[in-house]
């Protein structure tokens, strides 16, 4: 936590870098915190698969996503910012392993852009915890800085004690499919008191298996959450292990947009609010 706190504090008194890169850069396009080189490595936005979150093809297409037949997901929808290359993969390592707090906006941003762009069951944003040894030696998590962002840009609370990892184990990039979803099985709880009732948006940085995500979401099911949304700052565009029926999440009752604040998914620039890190 100190670590990070005082890389924040250097963002403020020193020259800017970019969050991507890391370049000392006068010129950085706020508030993403981005060099003008790297802003224009970013990709135009494209339409994502309501169901999986990868690529479909341009926007304002309605194409099929052929890559997740045999895929089950249990979730009520899946929602990504940003593909997991490039320049939106740069900030979630500059974040992650360099402990660069300020690549949090951009990827938030882009994330709560997605997420204002579809009308999906959300009152209750809840980012993925981290281990108590993982979170001691980076110093943050950095699913509840994106969670904490994203929550101010779409007016959503955020509740970062609603789900509790029970269960340490290695890093799910280092491992294969089969070994990520055993390893994550049965590593939440969610807290019963929070999430009751509630359509839940689990934040994450990175969905690449969705191990995690489908053992958080199991958890809040068991929990009485009324919904859960998957809402990842980047997507693998790999192909992960299709999913059992058995791990799909009974239905639910709840409506399209249920539960959420009045306009609290518009979009952040239509109500003239700032983005966030603005």
């Amino acid at each position: 936590m100190w670590r990070a706190a005082g890389r924040a504090l250097l963002d403020l008194v020193c020259a800017p870098h970019c969050a991507a890169c890391g370049r000392e850069a006068w010129e950085v396009a706020e508030p993403l915190r981005l060099c003008l080189a790297c802003l224009a490595r970013v990709e135009p936005v494209e339409a994502r698969c309501q169901r999986c979150g990868r690529r479909a093809g341009p926007v304002g297409s309605v194409p099929a996503c052929r890559r997740c037949d045999g895929e089950h997901w249990p979730f009520h929808g899946i929602v990504a910012g940003q593909s997991y290359r490039g320049v939106p993969r740069d900030l979630v390592v500059a974040l992650k392993f360099r402990q660069r707090v300020a690549a949090a906006p951009a990827l938030a941003a882009w994330l709560a852009e997605a997420l204002a762009a579809r009308r999906l069951p959300g009152d209750l944003l809840v980012p993925v915890p981290l281990s108590r040894a993982r979170l001691h030696a980076r110093g943050f998590n950095q699913a509840a800085l994106l969670a904490g962002w994203v929550g101010r840009a779409l007016h959503v609370p955020v509740d970062g004690q609603a789900l509790v990892r029970t269960r340490h184990g290695p890093p799910q990039g280092a491992q294969r499919p089969g070994r990520r979803r055993r390893g994550a099985r049965g590593a939440f709880t969610a807290q019963r008191a929070r999430v009751l009732g509630r359509c839940v948006i689990v934040v994450d940085d990175v969905l690449t298996s969705g191990a995690t995500a489908l053992a958080c979401a199991q958890a809040l099911d068991r929990a009485g959450a009324l919904a859960v949304v998957l809402a990842a700052a980047c997507r693998s565009e790999g192909h992960p292990a299709a999913r059992r029926r058995s791990e799909l999440l009974p239905g639910t009752s709840c409506a399209r947009g249920a539960g959420l604040p009045a306009g609290a998914l518009a979009a952040p620039a239509a109500r003239g609010r700032p983005r966030p890190g603005g």
